[in-house]
């Protein structure tokens, strides 16, 4: 679509999905960005994210791939 920052956050809802955790933080993460203006448009940046909300980082970045 022509917007590679999507691309991230398409496999961090995933990610998330598949560990278990979508639920909890579907919401969180879409005020973290359009609320609160973070930008999580990276791998770094969401994984530090998702990481502080209780996600196992490593398995994360093994499943946003």
């Amino acid at each position: 679509m022509g917007h590679p920052e999507w691309d991230n956050l398409a496999g961090a809802y995933f990610a998330l999905q598949s560990t278990g955790d979508l639920a909890r933080l579907d919401l969180p993460i879409f005020e973290a960005i359009h609320k609160d203006h973070l930008p999580l448009f990276d791998e770094r940046r969401i994984s530090t994210w998702v990481g502080k909300h209780g996600v196992n980082v490593a398995n994360f970045i093994t499943r946003s791939a």
